[in-house]
């Protein structure tokens, strides 16, 4: 589980991002991939597990409450368990579930290795966007 390399961890995101913008109408942006990628290597640079970088990778794969991009249903949980293993899957699912005010939301859950991931992926989803910490 989890054990495919970088690249082809792209190659999945990719294939599955243009599946699921095209079901909206929409081509890819390569500015959303470069997003994903930039995400996971700021993580990379915080020193955090290769799960979490994982999640990065992939933390709007699923759609986003918080930014309104409705629930991709092409692509199975179990499917991506199978790409970045079941605790990143976790992450990512939670992470896209998340409404607004994402980050208050998320310093409100109970503390935890989970919160804490999740306040991590936030930072560095913010860093890599330009936005206040």
């Amino acid at each position: 589980m989890g054990d495919l390399s970088f690249e082809n961890k792209i190659e999945y995101l990719d294939k599955k991002l243009t599946e699921y913008l095209g079901s909206l109408g929409l081509k890819r942006n390569q500015k959303i991939i470069d997003h994903l990628i930039g995400t996971s290597e700021i993580l990379k640079d915080m020193d955090a597990p290769s799960y979490l970088i994982d999640a990065g990778l992939f933390h709007s794969v699923y759609g986003e409450a918080a930014s309104k991009l409705p629930p991709n249903s092409l692509i199975e949980r179990s499917d991506l368990q199978e790409v970045i293993g079941i605790q990143a899957e976790e992450i990512v699912f939670l992470f896209c579930s998340i409404p607004q005010p994402r980050t208050k939301n998320i310093r409100s859950m109970e503390h935890g290795q989970l919160r804490n991931d999740l306040i991590l992926l936030c930072q560095a989803n913010d860093k890599e966007m330009g936005s206040p910490q």
